[in-house]
């Protein structure tokens, strides 16, 4: 079993969107994806659009492994990630030269195959808030329902501090206890992948020698929900 933890790029928003391919080194052409997608998909995608355009010539494949994300070509080329697309993909520098192949020098901060993750059975969550104001002349009443779940992250020290201190936890993310899951999580197939919007960190433990390994306890609401 593959465990994945996997964020989603935004497409109306600058930032994790767009990068920069040029083969001369001059003539930069920006290739953005076209909806919000998991890490995975926009990289598949930004392959798709390398390919497709009419100006780069080079033949190029970019994919992840647990290794980490690689930009690949037939030939040298020059790439560039717009804001902080860098760090989510793994990168220290914005601005990649002179070579037919590149892959991330540290974590990637938007995925990450750790150690171990595990989730609840979702669960109904409910909460009502009403307020009385001055005679009871007005009474205003709140109502929100969600379905909840409680994940469960064990990796590396160094890999769950990477993913603590990026924006992983602030968006919508997709969590596979395996990789090897076609479909979302449902009653009948209970190892299916679970898109979320976590909204707490309940818990952050060390453990293990050294506090070598860490143990992330996040509270989400499921998408669609």
């Amino acid at each position: 079993m593959t465990p994945l933890v996997e964020g989603y790029l935004y497409h109306e928003l600058d930032g994790l969107r767009s990068l920069k391919i040029s083969e001369n080194g001059v003539d930069f052409y920006t290739l953005t994806i076209t909806t919000t997608k998991t890490v995975r998909e926009a990289i598949a995608e930004w392959a798709t659009l390398a390919n497709a355009h009419g100006s780069l010539a080079l033949t190029y494949g970019f994919s992840w492994s647990t290794a980490g994300v690689r930009f690949s070509a037939t030939g040298s080329f020059h790439l560039t990630f717009d804001h902080d697309l860098k760090t989510a993909l793994g990168f220290t520098s914005a601005t990649q030269t002179g070579a037919s192949d590149y892959v991330s020098n540290t974590i990637p901060a938007y995925i990450r195959s750790p150690t171990g993750i595990t989730y609840d059975a979702p669960r109904p969550l409910e909460e009502v808030k009403s307020r009385a104001y001055r005679f009871e002349r007005q009474t205003y009443l709140a109502h929100h329902y969600a379905n909840e779940t409680t994940i469960e992250i064990f990796a590396s020290t160094g890999d769950a501090d990477v993913l603590l201190s990026g924006g992983l936890f602030v968006g919508r993310l997709r969590a596979y206890c395996d990789t090897s899951a076609g479909s979302a999580y449902s009653i009948t197939n209970l190892t299916g992948y679970l898109d979320v919007y976590p909204f707490a960190i309940e818990s952050v433990e060390r453990m293990g020698v050294g506090d070598g390994h860490t143990k992330i306890r996040i509270l989400a609401t499921l998408e669609g929900s």
